[in-house]
């Protein structure tokens, strides 16, 4: 493949990240998690994973060059960006990188309402090139309101290649990927096979403003035009309180055996003693 120039690529970040394009023959997915820290500033914390496969043909010789841009956009305007030119040690990493690919852990600094997360990478020395865009929520974040993350599928760092970046020139953003003692990676692309348990873990902001009770979690996945079909909960939750305000629910989910396909996982939260309930959705895939 022809051997692409700084120019080339930087024009082409330009037009992918105006039009917020999507697509490439890199392969990227995108785990997002609004989030408040324990001053009150609030972020979008993003796990940007590219693909093993394409990343497979990039790998040639004993590093791989990795470009990254992104940036977080409101009504058209930049809040923040980032552009990270970083090198792969294939020596030490290459096996890693073309089975399970690279995930890039950063954030962005955000405030309530829609925020627009767009990328643009370049792997290689050749024009294997990948985009992506979100439309990302943050919600209000008060100790009157109750606010649950997105199902965040749980992946160890342990094993895998993780690139943690944030730019210099301004304050770094805690990055809330933990649990206790123990940090994890979330899974952007989840596929599940029946019978076989996967670790969930839900960030919930609760309503402060009154006494609160343990939340029960039921599973269940939802096709359009057909029942819902429950999921098992292997035990009962783990939750682990944060200085930052959030409970953080851990539990393993149990797929039942269904068609292959794309399901939504749906997880309802209802609060003992008042009823009150809330729910959380994520896209996934059943194997067969």
């Amino acid at each position: 493949p022809r051997r692409a120039s700084n120019s080339d690529v930087e024009g082409q970040a330009r037009e992918a990240i105006a039009k917020g394009l999507s697509g490439g023959p890199l392969r990227l997915r995108l785990s997002t998690l609004p989030y408040r820290d324990t001053s009150g500033k609030q972020s979008v914390n993003a796990v940007l994973q590219i693909g093993g496969d394409a990343l497979a043909q990039a790998a040639q010789g004993k590093e791989m060059a990795v470009q990254v841009y992104g940036y977080a956009m409101a009504s058209g305007h930049v809040l923040d960006g980032i552009a990270l030119k970083t090198s792969i040690d294939l020596a030490k990493v290459g096996a890693a990188v073309r089975d399970s690919g690279l995930s890039l852990v950063t954030a962005f600094p955000a405030s309530t309402g829609n925020v627009d997360l767009r990328f643009f990478v370049r792997a290689g020395t050749s024009e294997i090139t990948g985009s992506i865009q979100r439309n990302v929520a943050v919600p209000v974040f008060d100790a009157g309101e109750s606010v649950l993350s997105a199902p965040l599928f749980m992946l160890p760092t342990a094993g895998q290649v993780v690139v943690p970046f944030q730019p210099k020139g301004r304050p770094q953003i805690r990055i809330p990927f933990y649990v206790g003692d123990d940090r994890f990676v979330p899974d952007p692309a989840v596929t599940l096979t029946p019978g076989r348990p996967r670790d969930v873990c839900v960030f919930v902001w609760r309503d402060r403003t009154g006494p609160t009770a343990p939340y029960a979690v039921t599973a269940e996945l939802v096709r359009s035009g057909q029942a819902h079909l429950p999921v098992r909960i292997d035990g009962v939750p783990r939750i682990v309180p944060d200085a930052d305000g959030f409970d953080r629910y851990v539990f393993s989910i149990v797929p039942p055996a269904v068609p292959a396909g794309d399901y939504t996982l749906r997880l309802n939260f209802v609060e003992s003693g008042t009823g009150r309930s809330s729910r959380t959705e994520a896209i996934v895939e059943i194997e067969r």
